[in-house]
């Protein structure tokens, strides 16, 4: 059985946005999209459920956490010794989210 990773396949491609075609970046683009505004949603959930006061805007915060895993997944293909972003993956990654 085949484990599915979309957020790790839109990192791997958006590593290689230089040498895919223009209607596959947007693709890309709009993937990263799609997981930021998730997880955007949930840090917003999150946020009203604790009390939080919420000084920091969820959208930003999810584009700086879906920038960050991007660049771990990249890191790791680097260095394939980094065994904590595999560990982590299940607990980001669903398997059918895109």
């Amino acid at each position: 059985m085949v484990e599915v990773a979309p957020l790790r396949l839109l990192a791997t491609l958006a590593a290689e946005a230089p040498a895919i075609p223009v209607a596959l970046t947007q693709r890309i683009a709009r993937g990263t999209n799609i997981w930021i505004t998730h997880v955007s949603d949930l840090i917003s959930r999150a946020q009203t459920e604790s009390a939080t006061p919420s000084a920091q805007d969820p959208q930003k915060l999810a584009s700086l956490l879906v920038t960050c895993w991007y660049g771990a997944i990249i890191r790791r293909k680097v260095e394939p010794s980094l065994k904590a972003i595999d560990e982590f993956l299940p607990y980001l990654v669903g398997t059918n989210v895109l």
